[in-house]
């Protein structure tokens, strides 16, 4: 079975620039959701003489269904067509992706609630990363208030 496209409002084209992205996964049967993050590059160390330098690959992200294993096994199963994947915002660097998903999962309690398939929080923040985010935070909370609002829509109704 083919799998199912993500849903969101950006030019692929332009993914490259970014990082990673932000995203829900909603399983259609039971409107749980699932908040993670995507990193659109990796870096890899290469020696040239005695530079090193970072290689940029973009990963196969189109066939991503998260890192929960319920939804792993579920999608490994044929049950991909239970789950619609968005994407809520693109970021520009590794410390955005992750304070912008601790966040997420903070403010809608996504650990604790029923509502959600998160059943843990790991993330790394600190050091010259927090000057990144302080640059940038006016332009991280408009990300975080529209993701937010996204995710709201696509929650169950209790």
């Amino acid at each position: 079975m083919e799998r199912l496209e993500w849903i969101h409002d950006y030019d692929e084209k332009d993914f490259i620039d970014y990082a990673g992205f932000i995203y829900v996964i909603k399983e259609k049967s039971t409107g749980k959701l699932y908040i993670g993050q995507k990193t659109l590059k990796k870096g890899r160390r290469t020696r040239k003489g005695k530079k090193t330098r970072i290689k940029y690959v973009l990963p196969t992200w189109k066939k991503y269904y998260g890192s929960n294993e319920y939804i792993k096994q579920r999608v490994k199963e044929g049950n991909e067509d239970d789950y619609e994947r968005h994407i809520l915002c693109l970021c520009d660097s590794k410390v955005e992706l992750n304070y912008i998903e601790l966040k997420l999962q903070l403010d809608l309690h996504a650990i604790f609630s029923n509502i959600y398939h998160n059943k843990m929080i790991h993330v790394r923040i600190g050091g010259n990363q927090v000057n990144v985010l302080k640059k940038n935070m006016l332009e991280i909370i408009k990300k975080i208030n529209l993701a937010i609002n996204k995710i709201v829509s696509l929650e169950p109704s209790l």
